[in-house]
């Protein structure tokens, strides 16, 4: 997924919300829209790598000062595994959906 493909879903999502809200939907046109905002939200958190290059490269350093930690045998490094975790879309995608259940 791209940065275009990612705006084009929020803005989506955006005008399906709203028409929800409004009430200009109704019946079975309301319910093919919160489907197609599920869906929608589904593509969004399915990916593992953040969208945006600054974002991967926290990631990545933080990922390598975990495995450094690892390598040298001091485990608070591995606390950054569990900081660039909340970098990806998809584990925090995975941590609401097992807080919501």
């Amino acid at each position: 997924m791209d940065r275009q493909e990612q705006e084009a879903l929020k803005k989506t999502m955006e005008v399906l919300e709203k028409a929800i809200q409004d009430g200009t939907l109704q019946g079975e046109a309301r319910i093919k829209a919160e489907q197609t905002i599920n869906m929608a939200a589904g593509r969004l958190l399915s990916v593992w790598l953040p969208i945006g290059w600054g974002r991967r490269v926290i990631m990545s350093i933080l990922l390598l000062f975990g495995l450094y930690g690892l390598i040298i045998g001091n485990p608070l490094f591995l606390i950054c595994w569990v900081i660039a975790a909340t970098f990806s879309p998809r584990m925090m995608g995975e941590l609401s959906y097992s807080w919501e259940s």
